[in-house]
């Protein structure tokens, strides 16, 4: 018989969870049913579950003497939250690294991405997160804190997407815009 490497946490949930949550369930095969009928559809075993682990995380445990939500937060194990949704895929969806701020923007995998609220983290370590299947932009992160969108300075069209605003400044030609700025317009606004 194998034993449990990393001290059996995930055992451990796995076990907590049959004797305590599985056996209580109606429709549980067990020493007194053995041919019990099914009672709950995966949502209310979802439910169920869901409504288990609120109620461990909120009672006395007997190792710890106190709540493990209580230990968690003691400890400051309990991650700060996202803001957003999106904030929070960009977090469970992207690659994380640790790159230093050079003068000249951050270098990752050949590129040179830019912005310009990097200057003041010159010299700092910062965390990028990156979409692996789009390299033309990255997120920057301070400890937790999005400092900004860096993009690729090889892709101009990335940048406009990043910017918050754009502001053109053209002369008047024959009583119209140039026509390499309506083509550029045209260009960056094709999807």
């Amino acid at each position: 018989m194998g034993r449990p490497q990393g001290r059996g946490k995930i055992e451990r949930f796995f076990g907590t969870i049959n004797t305590e949550v599985l056996a209580a369930l109606p429709g549980h095969l067990g020493p007194g049913s053995r041919t019990p009928q099914p009672a709950l559809d995966l949502p209310g075993l979802d439910r169920e579950i869901g409504a288990f682990i609120t109620t461990y995380n909120d009672r006395t445990h007997g190792e710890l003497g106190i709540p493990p939500r209580d230990a968690w937060v003691a400890d400051g194990r309990l991650p700060r939250m996202p803001e957003t949704l999106g904030e929070l895929d960009g977090r469970l969806l992207t690659v994380s690294k640790n790159r230093v701020v050079q003068r000249e923007g951050i270098h990752f995998q050949g590129q040179r991405f830019l912005a310009t609220t990097l200057a003041p983290f010159v010299g700092h370590t910062i965390t990028i997160r990156y979409d692996s299947r789009d390299l033309s932009k990255i997120r920057v992160y301070d400890r937790d804190t999005s400092i900004c969108t860096a993009v690729d300075e090889a892709h101009p069209k990335a940048a406009i997407e990043a910017s918050d605003g754009i502001l053109i400044i053209s002369p008047e030609y024959n009583r119209s815009i140039p026509v390499a700025l309506k083509n550029a317009i045209g260009w960056g606004s094709r999807p």
